[in-house]
């Protein structure tokens, strides 16, 4: 990357909230990441059933572990 470009964008920050306080979107990632793995693998798109959304949604989800 540019370093001027990189400098402007550096001045930016984006406050995301953590997945874990956002479980409304957690069908829709999941679905996306299953929509975008079939279209890679050429295969018929697969759909997540509710009962795969709601034990997604009540996973801790407690983000990334230091390393």
């Amino acid at each position: 990357m540019r370093p001027d470009l990189y400098r402007r964008f550096a001045e930016f920050q984006i406050q995301v909230p953590p997945l874990r306080e956002r479980r409304e979107d957690i069908p829709a990632l999941a679905q996306l990441f299953v929509s975008r793995r079939c279209r890679a693998l050429n295969i018929e798109e697969k759909v997540l059933d509710v009962a795969s959304q709601t034990v997604l949604a009540a996973l801790p989800w407690h983000g990334m572990c230091a390393r």
